[in-house]
């Protein structure tokens, strides 16, 4: 066993490309794993574990993340189970590693305790093409060379800014042919490309430098002698170098032009903006590094708030819908472009009268029928509230629930009219003939349909039901209809279940924005549903006091 100069923590996370033609290599590309965090066992270094396996195929493009385990039996059986599944070689493959690269970034990696030395590392294990024109190695030409994919080396900088070392170990003889451009973007962050042949041994020598001297990876790859890497290998490490070196300064070129031809467009299509906005200023650094930057641009830039839009556009456009969404409430003089939270109690006693009727417009599988049941107990009784599904041959009934309601001043809401719209003609006749009780409330609800009548609409206060945008309204809206006798009364457990129904509530019905990626299918997850687990939630925590 190898004598540990330190107390060293690691976490190292493996990206593994688990296609059928690498299903005659997994035995040396397991060897080399387990040569790898074998000696940092043995030194009882404090180790954590992640994988992430990535087929570049249709059916199962999506990495498989294995989030960081401390247990190495868990590790090994993930890492025993992966399998191949592409039988060839796929435009896919750099997406794929892209991919698996985002997923890296997305591991939740510890952060550098200064009193301890600590590492994140990222080993990259492919047999595939970093870039799409590669397809073909016989159909390579320096035009196209994977150099130039600037994906790559952005990611190899956000690597750099997370602290996290990537070694990419390549299997000959596909990888090799991109071995530049991998050795370039391992480098950048501090990294190497190694050859799947002599990955074992320099990964070894590699490790026990760590652990004897005290090495940081970096610093390791650099005390192990060049015919280290070469032993046993085709693979020649010196003349890589100076192509590595030629590469990063390409990418760095590369970005540069980026950069420039920005400022280009910028200064012959705005040049008063661009005046403005002095770019070599230190101030659009930190600018640039806040995380809602639409909110502190630098005060001495005299921007309007559209060209404040069109600068957050070009350089951070994952922050333009937050500015997109200031802009118009800056232009509009309003706090919130997201209407209030639909509140049917406050709709009830600010906003409507007995000779008005109330029309919901309703999206499909939505339904407020709970709700207004709810309303109506609370305001004038369960009793005195009735309501009708319209459909084949309830239409008089609703003419007459509609007399008898209207004079005794009880409630009454006719469902979905939408699937009676030539029948609406007569109700339209009957409301205009009424004389309703003060009492009354005629509650409508409908989908949009093209010939729902003109008239009709018009009398009506017309309202839509549907989720309020964002998990927070949401959240309000649900604790604006549970009273606070309803949330509060029993025990700590009970309201803490409670708000973990409306949070599931919440996340089941902001996710429906992002179909297919949110769920497969449309799940609604109605008022109904969520009144059906506060009910069971009640009946489970009354059982258990009546236990106790």
């Amino acid at each position: 066993m190898l004598q540990s100069t330190m107390n060293e923590s690691m976490d190292i996370a493996f990206l593994l490309a688990t296609m059928k033609p690498m299903n005659f290599l997994l035995s040396a590309v397991r060897h080399t794993v387990l040569s790898i965090i074998n000696p940092l066992i043995e030194n009882n270094c404090d180790i954590r574990l992640a994988l992430v396996e990535f087929r570049p195929s249709d059916d199962s493009s999506v990495p498989i993340v294995h989030s960081f385990t401390r247990s190495i039996v868990t590790f090994k059986q993930w890492f025993t189970t992966s399998h191949g599944s592409v039988e060839q070689h796929t435009q896919d493959e750099a997406i794929a590693i892209h991919d698996a690269l985002q997923e890296a970034l997305n591991l939740e990696w510890r952060i550098t305790d200064n009193d301890r030395c600590h590492e994140n590392i990222v080993f990259l294990i492919t047999d595939g093409f970093p870039c799409r024109n590669l397809v073909n190695p016989t159909e390579t030409q320096n035009d196209d060379c994977p150099c130039a994919c600037d994906d790559l080396w952005t990611m190899s900088n956000q690597f750099v800014n997370r602290n996290l070392t990537l070694v990419i170990v390549g299997i000959s003889p596909i990888a090799d042919i991109c071995n530049s451009l991998y050795g370039a973007i391992a480098k950048n962050t501090g990294g190497e490309y190694i050859p799947l042949s002599n990955a074992n041994h320099v990964l070894f020598l590699s490790i026990q430098s760590i652990i004897k001297q005290g090495y940081t990876l970096s610093q390791s790859f650099r005390h192990i002698k060049q015919e280290e890497f070469e032993k046993n290998s085709s693979y020649h490490h010196s003349n890589i170098q100076k192509q590595d070196q030629s590469e990063i300064k390409h990418c760095q070129i590369m970005a540069q032009k980026g950069a420039w031809l920005l400022d280009h467009f910028y200064h012959a299509n705005f040049p008063q903006l661009f005046s403005n906005l002095r770019f070599d200023d230190s101030s659009w650094s930190k600018w640039n590094s806040t995380n809602e930057c639409e909110l502190y641009f630098p005060q001495d830039k005299q921007l309007t708030s559209f060209q404040q839009l069109l600068v957050i556009q070009a350089f951070r456009p994952d922050r333009l819908e937050s500015a997109m969404r200031l802009f118009a409430c800056d232009l509009l003089g309003i706090p919130d472009i997201s209407p209030e939270t639909l509140n049917l109690k406050k709709l009830y006693s600010k906003e409507t009268i007995s000779t008005e009727s109330i029309l919901i417009l309703i999206s499909p599988g939505a339904d407020p029928s709970a709700e207004l049941r709810d309303l109506a107990t609370q305001i004038i009784g369960k009793d005195r509230y009735s309501e009708i599904a319209m459909g084949q041959g309830q239409m008089q009934i609703a003419l007459d629930h509609l007399k008898k309601c209207s004079s005794q001043g009880t409630w009454l809401c006719l469902k979905n009219l939408h699937l009676v719209t030539p029948w609406l003609t007569t109700l339209e006749k009957e409301l205009n003939s009424l004389k309703p009780h003060k009492d009354f409330r005629l509650w409508l609800t409908s989908e949009v349909h093209p010939k729902f009548p003109t008239i009709l609409l018009q009398s009506s206060i017309k309202i839509t039901y549907e989720a309020p945008p964002g998990i927070k309204k949401n959240l309000l809206r649900t604790f604006e209809i549970w009273t606070q006798d309803e949330f509060g009364k029993g025990g700590v457990t009970r309201s803490q279940t409670l708000f973990v129904l409306a949070w599931f509530h919440a996340i089941v019905q902001e996710r429906r924005k992002y179909i297919p990626q949110g769920w497969t299918k449309f799940y609604e997850f109605s008022q109904a549903d969520l009144r059906a687990g506060y009910e069971i939630i009640h009946r489970l925590c009354e059982r258990a006091d009546r236990q106790c």
